[in-house]
């Protein structure tokens, strides 16, 4: 274990958090909601590729009090381990550690609102969820960093897709690539980032990863191009808004041999038009509650 651990990654903490009255989590509890799903697919008559539906958990899974955690991520486990991850990791600029966080700021989760580009290490090390006051995690649970979410992941052999947020220098991207690969997790990784030299530059380090391309719709670009982007580096994913999307295209996208992800499903609604369209791999951030 890391000298930067928080503990977390003991089976029996996971398991006593799980069932924790005082800390509620919204992660899938449906054991059999792959076989539901696809039997959807079945019956509509869809033409998918031979694999099954893949949950990606936005932010290590969906809890109102603890995001892009490893804490969370035991929890969401321990509810349904058949879902894949989803986790920010950004370097800070002062010392160039990496810590795992999705917005710029830490924002009210956290007991202090700092900035995390201008913050050190060990500030961010120090803030606490408000959320866990009252509870025994409240000095456990910190912000969590690369080297946990490794520990974890290797020790649950689970799908993953950390985005490479906000980094300095490419020297840092190549870091967090090493790191991964020294866990033993490359070909359960696929590395997100909007800019193609930054994947490719991923590729560069460890030629086992898949990386994911994260279309955020720049002038001039469209779905071809995606497509032609991930074909020419190989083994990737596009990474596209589900509202963006339509049944054509992910079958376009899916014809052409290349990976995709529509994000994010954050209601029934926005699940449901990911399924009906088609899309056999989903970033999301609650739990579907409906039936088929």
């Amino acid at each position: 274990m890391s000298e930067t651990s928080n503990g977390l990654g003991n089976d029996s903490i996971g398991l006593e958090m799980a069932t924790s009255a005082s800390v509620a989590t919204n992660a899938f509890p449906y054991a059999n909601l792959e076989n539901t799903v696809n039997n959807a697919h079945f019956a509509r008559g869809y033409v998918l590729p031979n694999r099954p539906i893949e949950h990606v958990m936005h932010k290590g899974g969906v809890c109102n009090i603890v995001e892009n955690n490893v804490y969370n991520a035991r929890m969401t486990y321990n509810a349904d381990p058949n879902v894949s991850f989803e986790f920010d990791i950004q370097s800070t600029a002062t010392d160039g550690k990496f810590i795992i966080w999705h917005n710029n700021n830490t924002d009210t989760m956290l007991d202090k609102n700092i900035e995390v580009q201008t913050s050190t290490f060990e500030e961010l090390r120090a803030l606490r969820f408000k959320g866990l006051v009252g509870t025994p995690y409240y000095n456990q649970v910190k912000l969590s960093t690369l080297d946990e979410w490794c520990e974890f992941l290797a020790q649950v052999n689970r799908s993953f897709y950390p985005e490479i947020k906000r980094f300095q220098t490419l020297d840092q991207v190549t870091q967090m690539v090493k790191l991964v690969k020294s866990y033993g997790l490359s070909k359960l990784a696929t590395w997100e980032n909007g800019k193609l030299d930054v994947l490719q530059h991923v590729r560069s380090i460890d030629p086992d990863v898949r990386v994911g391309y994260l279309d955020f719709y720049e002038e001039g670009q469209n779905l071809d191009d995606s497509i032609k982007k991930m074909q020419d580096i190989g083994n990737g994913v596009i990474l596209w808004q589900i509202n963006n999307l339509t049944k054509e295209k992910v079958q376009k996208v899916h014809d052409a041999g290349v990976g995709l992800c529509g994000w994010t499903a954050s209601n029934n609604v926005t699940y449901i038009k990911a399924i009906d369209m088609g899309l056999t791999t989903i970033t999301c951030d609650y739990k579907p509650s409906f039936k088929f």
